[in-house]
Protein backbone atom coordinates (compact mmCIF):
# COMPACT_ATOMS: atom_id res chain seq x y z
CA UNK A 1 0.00 0.00 0.00
CA UNK A 2 1.58 3.63 -0.86
CA UNK A 3 0.63 7.42 -0.54
CA UNK A 4 -0.39 8.86 -3.76
CA UNK A 5 1.74 12.59 -1.99
CA UNK A 6 4.41 9.92 -0.86
CA UNK A 7 5.04 7.33 -3.47
CA UNK A 8 7.12 4.34 -3.07
CA UNK A 9 9.53 4.92 -6.38
CA UNK A 10 12.86 6.39 -6.97
CA UNK A 11 13.00 9.46 -8.40
CA UNK A 12 12.75 9.52 -12.26
CA UNK A 13 12.02 5.55 -12.63
CA UNK A 14 9.22 6.10 -15.40
CA UNK A 15 8.31 7.10 -18.81
CA UNK A 16 4.53 7.76 -18.46
CA UNK A 17 2.33 7.95 -15.65
CA UNK A 18 -1.69 7.09 -16.47
CA UNK A 19 -4.12 7.44 -13.56
CA UNK A 20 -7.88 7.50 -13.93
CA UNK A 21 -10.16 9.68 -11.56
CA UNK A 22 -7.89 8.94 -8.73
CA UNK A 23 -7.44 12.70 -7.98
CA UNK A 24 -11.10 13.67 -7.20
CA UNK A 25 -11.34 10.85 -4.32
CA UNK A 26 -7.89 11.96 -2.41
CA UNK A 27 -7.54 15.07 -0.56
CA UNK A 28 -3.71 15.77 -1.20
CA UNK A 29 -3.99 16.82 -4.84
CA UNK A 30 -1.29 19.09 -5.68
CA UNK A 31 0.66 16.91 -3.69
CA UNK A 32 0.34 13.93 -5.82
CA UNK A 33 0.63 16.01 -9.05
CA UNK A 34 3.91 16.97 -7.76
CA UNK A 35 4.63 13.91 -6.34
CA UNK A 36 4.27 12.13 -10.01
CA UNK A 37 6.01 14.83 -11.60
CA UNK A 38 9.37 13.49 -9.39
CA UNK A 39 9.12 9.80 -10.27
CA UNK A 40 8.48 10.82 -13.76
CA UNK A 41 11.91 10.99 -16.09
CA UNK A 42 12.92 13.95 -18.00
CA UNK A 43 10.32 14.51 -20.94
CA UNK A 44 8.30 11.90 -19.51
CA UNK A 45 4.27 12.34 -19.72
CA UNK A 46 1.43 12.16 -17.86
CA UNK A 47 -2.34 11.41 -19.01
CA UNK A 48 -5.25 11.28 -16.82
CA UNK A 49 -9.10 11.82 -16.46
CA UNK A 50 -10.96 13.69 -13.42
CA UNK A 51 -14.25 14.02 -12.03
CA UNK A 52 -14.58 17.79 -11.28
CA UNK A 53 -17.20 20.57 -10.43
CA UNK A 54 -16.98 23.31 -12.52
CA UNK A 55 -15.92 27.44 -11.46
CA UNK A 56 -18.64 30.06 -11.19
CA UNK A 57 -21.34 27.29 -10.06
CA UNK A 58 -24.30 29.29 -7.55
CA UNK A 59 -23.86 27.82 -3.94
CA UNK A 60 -26.63 25.52 -3.38
CA UNK A 61 -26.24 23.95 -7.27
CA UNK A 62 -22.44 23.59 -5.92
CA UNK A 63 -23.47 21.58 -2.58
CA UNK A 64 -25.64 19.83 -4.66
CA UNK A 65 -22.25 18.69 -6.78
CA UNK A 66 -20.39 18.03 -3.41
CA UNK A 67 -23.06 15.74 -2.44
CA UNK A 68 -23.58 13.68 -5.63
CA UNK A 69 -19.86 13.62 -6.42
CA UNK A 70 -16.80 11.58 -5.88
CA UNK A 71 -15.84 11.42 -2.22
CA UNK A 72 -13.22 14.52 -2.41
CA UNK A 73 -14.51 16.26 -5.43
CA UNK A 74 -13.74 19.79 -4.08
CA UNK A 75 -10.58 21.36 -4.58
CA UNK A 76 -9.10 24.87 -3.61
CA UNK A 77 -8.19 25.79 -7.19
CA UNK A 78 -8.83 24.55 -10.87
CA UNK A 79 -6.81 21.53 -12.33
CA UNK A 80 -5.45 23.87 -14.90
CA UNK A 81 -3.86 25.98 -12.23
CA UNK A 82 -2.94 22.77 -10.01
CA UNK A 83 -0.77 21.46 -13.22
CA UNK A 84 0.89 24.81 -13.61
CA UNK A 85 1.68 25.13 -9.62
CA UNK A 86 2.84 21.29 -9.40
CA UNK A 87 5.45 22.06 -12.96
CA UNK A 88 3.71 20.48 -15.55
CA UNK A 89 2.56 21.95 -18.96
CA UNK A 90 -0.51 20.91 -20.25
CA UNK A 91 -0.81 19.69 -24.25
CA UNK A 92 -4.21 18.27 -24.54
CA UNK A 93 -7.36 19.18 -22.62
CA UNK A 94 -10.71 17.18 -23.50
CA UNK A 95 -14.12 17.47 -22.42
CA UNK A 96 -15.12 14.07 -21.59
CA UNK A 97 -18.42 14.49 -19.53
CA UNK A 98 -20.95 13.60 -22.38
CA UNK A 99 -19.35 10.20 -22.25
CA UNK A 100 -19.07 10.63 -18.63
CA UNK A 101 -22.89 10.72 -18.72
CA UNK A 102 -23.87 8.28 -21.15
CA UNK A 103 -21.69 5.22 -19.09
CA UNK A 104 -22.87 6.05 -15.90
CA UNK A 105 -26.70 5.67 -17.45
CA UNK A 106 -25.57 2.64 -18.77
CA UNK A 107 -24.22 1.54 -15.51
CA UNK A 108 -27.85 2.78 -13.74
CA UNK A 109 -29.75 0.37 -16.59
CA UNK A 110 -27.58 -2.51 -15.69
CA UNK A 111 -27.77 -2.18 -12.11
CA UNK A 112 -31.73 -1.97 -12.87
CA UNK A 113 -31.50 -4.98 -15.33
CA UNK A 114 -29.79 -7.20 -12.21
CA UNK A 115 -31.59 -5.46 -9.27
CA UNK A 116 -32.83 -9.23 -7.81
CA UNK A 117 -28.81 -9.97 -7.51
CA UNK A 118 -27.73 -6.64 -6.42
CA UNK A 119 -30.49 -6.59 -3.84
CA UNK A 120 -29.28 -10.24 -2.46
CA UNK A 121 -25.56 -8.92 -2.49
CA UNK A 122 -26.60 -5.45 -0.87
CA UNK A 123 -29.91 -5.53 0.80
CA UNK A 124 -32.78 -4.09 -0.16
CA UNK A 125 -31.55 -0.61 1.59
CA UNK A 126 -28.06 -0.82 0.17
CA UNK A 127 -29.35 -1.77 -3.54
CA UNK A 128 -31.45 1.08 -2.93
CA UNK A 129 -29.20 3.47 -1.49
CA UNK A 130 -26.27 3.13 -4.17
CA UNK A 131 -29.21 3.08 -7.15
CA UNK A 132 -30.71 6.97 -5.88
CA UNK A 133 -26.60 7.70 -5.63
CA UNK A 134 -25.71 6.93 -8.87
CA UNK A 135 -29.33 8.54 -10.00
CA UNK A 136 -28.00 11.75 -8.15
CA UNK A 137 -24.93 11.82 -9.71
CA UNK A 138 -26.56 11.34 -13.30
CA UNK A 139 -28.89 14.05 -12.96
CA UNK A 140 -25.70 16.48 -11.32
CA UNK A 141 -23.90 15.87 -14.45
CA UNK A 142 -27.02 16.48 -16.76
CA UNK A 143 -27.22 19.51 -15.30
CA UNK A 144 -23.52 20.46 -15.81
CA UNK A 145 -22.83 20.27 -11.78
CA UNK A 146 -20.30 17.91 -12.58
CA UNK A 147 -17.86 17.37 -15.25
CA UNK A 148 -15.05 15.26 -16.18
CA UNK A 149 -11.75 15.45 -18.61
CA UNK A 150 -8.75 14.42 -19.67
CA UNK A 151 -5.12 16.14 -19.21
CA UNK A 152 -2.22 15.42 -21.04
CA UNK A 153 1.06 16.85 -19.54
CA UNK A 154 4.48 17.01 -19.81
Amino acid sequence: MADGAALPFETACFDAILHSDVLCCLEPKLSVLKECRRVLRPGGRMVFTVIFIPQGLASADYARAVDCGPPVIETAMGYPEMLREAGWKITLRTDLTAEYQVSKSRLIGEEEAHEAELRDLRGPAGYLEKLGRRQRALAAVEQGLIRREMFAVV
